[in-house]
């Protein structure tokens, strides 16, 4: 995470009003998980692009806290007559490297192949929670909950960089060797013909 400031109280403000509006349909009606699932969807894409340090993903993450913070202060102003200007410490997550990027790419795609497809409703979904995702990953708060996320930032090591595994003796070195039986009666001739 960084320590840097950018994001305001009203881009805070902007992000929690489309939470709202995308939680209360939800809440008073039946409470179907199947119903979030848009709106989990474009969160988890956001997720993904909040991960990302640059590219197009980085740049629209980091993009839709300026959009936040527009919106959110003209609502605030408008419906209060203040204005909110103090800004909040901003966060990111970190440690992505480049099998979580590939990662990130194919999930964010997914989502927008899942975007394509849906009704009208279900696209406003992705996009509110695209948008809620994005701008509240730029807050230290929600990037600092989320840091205990596994970031697939380096490949496993390869097999050759760890130290063998010790040897366990097999059960038959640790015991005695037994003598060969002794038969009883006659040796037949191994070879000879009679």
């Amino acid at each position: 995470m960084t320590g840097a400031t950018g994001l305001t109280l009203g881009g805070f403000l902007a992000a929690l009003l489309v939470l709202a509006a995308n939680l209360y349909p939800w809440w008073t009606g039946s409470r179907e998980l199947k119903q979030l699932a848009p709106f989990g969807k474009g969160f988890t894409a956001a997720a993904c692009a909040a991960a990302c340090p640059g590219g197009i993903l980085g740049w629209a993450h980091h993009r839709s806290g300026n959009l936040a913070d527009g919106a959110g202060q003209s609502v605030g102003t408008a419906a209060t007559g203040t204005r909110p200007p103090a800004a909040l410490t901003s966060g990111q997550l970190v440690g992505l490297g480049t099998t979580g990027a590939v990662v990130a790419a194919v999930v964010v795609f997914l989502v927008f192949l899942f975007y394509k497809e849906a009704g009208k409703k279900d696209k406003r979904r992705i996009i509110g929670g695209a948008f809620v995702g994005s701008v509240l990953l730029l807050t230290a708060g929600v990037a600092g909950a989320l840091s205990w996320l596994p970031a697939p930032s380096a490949p496993p090591a390869p097999a050759w960089s760890t130290p063998p595994r010790p040897r366990r003796p097999s059960r038959h070195r640790l015991h005695r060797p037994r003598p060969p039986p002794v038969h009883q009666g006659r040796r037949s001739r191994v070879g000879t013909h009679r």
